[in-house]
């Protein structure tokens, strides 16, 4: 997945895999050292709830959307059919 979007944006991709229960206490020790590495955390609902929400380890993705039809419900609701 990592490699089709490295093609199609250019951008290049640092993956790293880890299990749930890994994710928040190590993302909560980067952002207070004051580290800011990571953009994007794909998970589950449970990590969300009980390690990432309580550490205020997230922000808000909307402003950092741009490209116009993620930013569009309706086109987004277009794609999904």
């Amino acid at each position: 997945m990592a490699n089709l979007f490295q093609q199609k944006y250019g951008i290049t991709v640092e993956y790293f895999a880890e299990r749930g229960p890994g994710i928040g206490p190590r993302l909560s020790a980067e952002r207070g050292a004051g580290l800011y590495a990571w953009d994007v955390v794909v998970t589950g609902t449970t990590t969300a709830l009980n390690s990432l929400i309580p550490a205020e380890c997230r922000l808000a993705s909307g402003p950092a959307l741009i490209l116009p039809d993620v930013k569009d419900p309706e086109a987004m609701a277009r794609r999904r059919t």
